[in-house]
């Protein structure tokens, strides 16, 4: 009868360590011990986790550009650390593109644009996005340096 009580109690615990773990040694005292996770091993698996809703497929968003100024404007866009320089030459540069699959903000998309004769036409430059203006700016006179600049930026948050 003895054996078969200690067979039973040998089963019991060999069950009990196979659903919980190994046992670990409690940890040393002092600040570098680290803490135990038998707690964790005792939970049994970890329930079924929701998808972050803050990790989703962007939508499409449509940008607008839109930039003017008097004949010797000259206009810097950027967009994914690529730049272009345009003169405009009295002509508004006005330019409309879609963006999928990507966080608008994250682009870098900007303009910059400066002129010496703000007074022939002013200075504007602005940046639309879904229809929503997320920057804008306006120069009539001309600074320190002779020119007058603007210069609009999509914020990262958008």
């Amino acid at each position: 009868m003895k054996r078969l009580a200690l067979a039973l109690s040998a089963v019991t615990i060999g069950a009990v360590v196979a659903l919980t773990g190994p046992a670990t040694p409690p940890p040393a005292p002092g600040p570098a011990a680290a803490p135990s996770h038998d707690t964790d091993r005792n939970q049994g698996s970890a329930p079924h986790q929701a998808p972050d809703p803050a990790r989703h497929e962007p939508a499409p968003r449509t940008v607008h550009i839109t930039v003017s100024g008097p004949h010797d404007t000259l206009m810097r866009v950027s967009r994914a650390g690529a730049a272009t320089d345009v003169e405009l030459r009295g002509e508004p540069f006005d330019f409309e593109f879609t963006e999928e699959h990507v966080e608008v903000g994250q682009l870098g998309i900007s303009v910059f644009a400066n002129s010496a004769t703000p007074q022939e036409q002013p200075l504007r430059c602005a940046i639309r996005v879904d229809g929503v203006v997320v920057a804008n700016d306006t120069a009539e006179t001309v600074g320190g340096d002779g020119t007058a600049e603007v210069a609009c930026t999509v914020p990262f948050s958008v």
